[in-house]
Formats: structure tokens, C-alpha cells, sequence
């Protein structure tokens, strides 16, 4: 699988513009097929972890000790980060559960 994320983003840089494609199908087509293959590739992951558990591990890949708030409060500091450096745009932000 080395490799299909830039063969497909050739193809679709070369579609785009030999048969005139616009972007933002492209982009369309690029999140629905990645957002497929990531849930393709969670869903394998799985099966693959609780069909053949490492000794000492628990089943499956789901992280019990994980805290979800703290994973979306770091994810979004990083996102204002990025938002500022890049754009210059500072927001307020409010996560509520």
C-alpha cells in the first residue's frame, strides 16, 4: 500500500488538468475516498487485534485509558495555533460536553 496516496494525488492532478476537472470535485472525491480508507483501515485494525492478541495487550485498539476531552482541547489549542501563524486570525474558543 507504500505509496497510493501520491500516485492518487498525481492521477488526480493530471485528470484535473487533462480533462478539466475542477478542483473542487477533485477535493470531493479525495476527502470521500480518504475518509473510506481510514475507516477501511480502523475497522481491519480491529478485527485483526481481537482475531490476534499480543499477550500482555488488551483486545482491540481501543485506548480504555484514553480521555476524549483532553484529546479535542489539545487538537483545538493546536488548531488556534495554526490559525494564527498562518492567518494571522485569533478565535475564542469554548468546549462544552
Amino acid at each position: 500500500m507504500k505509496g497510493v496516496i501520491p500516485s492518487l494525488a498525481t492521477a488526480m492532478r493530471n485528470l484535473q488538468s487533462s480533462e478539466g476537472v475542477g478542483e473542487q470535485n477533485v477535493n470531493q472525491w479525495m476527502d470521500t475516498f480518504l475518509l473510506s480508507r481510514i475507516g477501511t483501515e480502523m475497522l481491519t485494525s480491529q478485527y485483526m487485534a481481537c482475531v490476534a492478541p499480543s499477550k500482555g495487550q488488551p483486545r482491540g485498539i481501543v485506548d480504555h485509558a484514553c480521555d476524549p476531552t483532553i484529546v479535542c482541547d489539545r487538537a483545538a489549542k493546536h488548531v488556534m495555533k495554526l490559525s494564527q501563524s498562518h492567518y494571522n486570525m485569533q478565535h475564542e474558543l469554548d468546549i462544552q460536553i
